[in-house]
């Protein structure tokens, strides 16, 4: 669990993650973090899987209930493992595992205009537009 709370904190503060992040591009305080984490793992509103491969982690993904049938996705991948499709197969075994929690439920990508690696990942995966923002668009996966 400590070694999973310090792996996201580093992810998250990475410079390509501070650039993708809507809501803040200013590094997370450890402090911050932590109380992020616990309340995470205390909630039923959030999941966080952490892909891992021979010890070695890949990416997480991160979901959690966001509006009243919507779930808000979260996904990074370790710079040293994008293009090989990690990406790709840990967000199928998440939106799996939360069909079963969250049934009828659709699946949300917030992503800023300019992130466009993100853009096309997610239109791979099935999702459309829904809409924008001034500061980001929202793709979307009904079932």
């Amino acid at each position: 669990m400590e070694s999973d709370l310090e792996l996201l904190f580093l992810w998250v503060n990475t410079s390509d993650s501070l650039d993708a992040k809507i809501l803040t591009s200013r590094a997370i305080p450890w402090n911050d973090h932590v109380e992020w984490f616990e309340s995470c793992l205390a909630s039923t509103k959030c999941m966080i899987w952490i892909a891992e491969k021979d010890d070695f982690a890949l990416g997480q993904v991160r979901i959690e209930l966001h509006q009243e049938r919507d779930l808000l996705i979260d996904i990074y991948i370790d710079i040293s493992q994008r293009t090989q499709g990690i990406g790709s197969l840990i967000l199928e075994k998440a939106e799996e595992e939360s069909k079963s929690r969250w049934p009828g439920y659709s699946f949300v990508a917030k992503i800023k205009h300019n992130n466009i690696a993100s853009l096309r990942f997610f239109q791979k995966q099935g999702y459309k537009f829904d809409s924008e923002t001034a500061d980001y668009m929202v793709l979307a996966k009904r079932l």
